[in-house]
């Protein structure tokens, strides 16, 4: 019987440099939607981590755990770093309560949101019961997140009723606490005056844009513990609710 010879053919090496032309070709192109996706997720996951550690802590709060507590922020060289702080009730009430001495309460030189004394509770020199990192306990928490900031250090704190509602450094101001933090993808931000992304990252077009690409997110919160997360709309010029 004869047995019919098969006719097996591959690639030859023009036909395979074609094909690898072809996906180094194709690669190229979607590199730069693939690199800004991944920076676009990276700064939307930052901002969902501050909004939760703002929302959990709030909770505490809210549930009586906590009758004061502090987010904390700081730009450091590996990103931006975001800790919960929380203080219990009898430590609260014993402060509030002090009316003399180098902790009086009411002392217009009181540092209500304290952010240096990292010593604490039960010793008589601290300040916070809880810290997130350093306390045994999982309702504060410590996040590092690889984003950039307008912010190089503030805080945040407030009670439950909204009564004692303080900043510190970046995030106070003379007509009251800030009540917003920006991320981005690097660096500061690139934003202008208002702490909106500046005009120039679209100064040559969407290409260029594409390029810088900040995928700027910002967190918003009350004195009474409403929290908001919202992305900036490089077509519409603002920010929206997401």
């Amino acid at each position: 019987m004869l047995v019919l010879e098969k006719n097996i053919k591959g690639f030859n090496i023009i036909e395979l440099i074609v094909v690898l032309s072809i996906i180094g070709i194709l690669s190229v192109a979607a590199f730069p939607n693939f690199s800004a996706w991944q920076k676009e997720r990276r700064v939307r996951d930052a901002a969902v981590q501050i909004k939760e550690t703002l929302t959990s802590i709030n909770a505490q709060v809210k549930r009586g755990l906590y009758a004061y507590v502090q987010v904390y922020f700081s730009q450091t060289d590996v990103g931006l770093e975001v800790i919960s702080k929380g203080m219990k009730i009898d430590s609260f009430t014993s402060l509030i309560n002090n009316e003399s001495g180098d902790d009086n309460w009411y002392d217009a030189d009181f540092e209500k949101c304290n952010i240096t004394n990292a010593t604490l509770k039960p010793d008589a020199a601290g300040f916070w019961d809880d810290w997130g990192g350093i306390s045994n306990n999982n309702e504060v928490r410590r996040v590092l997140l690889d984003v950039g900031s307008p912010i190089t250090e503030g805080a945040v704190c407030f009670s439950k009723s909204g009564k004692h509602y303080y900043a510190e450094e970046d995030l106070d101001d003379p007509l009251g606490p800030v009540e917003v933090i920006l991320v981005c993808a690097s660096g500061n931000c690139g934003v202008d005056g208002d702490g909106f992304p500046a005009e120039d990252l679209n100064a040559n077009g969407k290409e260029d844009y594409t390029e810088k690409r900040n995928f700027a997110y910002r967190v918003l919160w009350t004195r009474f513990g409403d929290i908001s997360l919202q992305a900036w709309n490089p077509k519409l010029a603002k920010f929206i609710d997401k």
